[in-house]
């Protein structure tokens, strides 16, 4: 099992590799992302209100409790991590109830603002 989720996570972060190619270093030498504009914050959170991810999530008390509070969900996340569970959710976890939302339900743009929406809620 565990070999099967690194596999998981190998395969979102390469999916996302050469998006990290151009993110500089920080002083410790990890890539540090660059903070999204205010603009791409509105906008991942017009996709969360959009696809009424509230019936199911609540951020900050406003929202149902039916799935896992999103408050601080980006503490220790990645945009790979996260970008796997909104469009796979399965693959991370098998007994969830929440659905893929892939592609053809989140155009890749409005998946890279919802991803640093919820990367910024700390």
């Amino acid at each position: 099992m565990a070999v099967r989720k690194r596999a998981v996570y190998l395969a979102a972060a390469l999916t996302l590799g050469l998006a990290c190619s151009v993110i500089p270093l920080s002083a410790k030498g990890q890539r540090k992302a660059p903070k999204p504009s205010a603009a791409v914050l509105a906008a991942g959170k017009t996709v969360y209100a959009k696809h009424a991810c509230a019936a199911c999530h609540a951020i900050a008390g406003t929202g149902s409790k039916a799935g896992p509070d999103l408050t601080r969900t980006g503490r220790g996340r990645t945009a790979a991590w996260m970008t796997l569970v909104i469009r796979d959710p399965k693959k991370l976890f098998p007994r969830g109830t929440m659905p893929a939302y892939g592609s053809d339900r989140i155009p890749d743009k409005d998946l890279k603002a919802l991803v640093a929406y919820m990367l910024s809620l700390k």
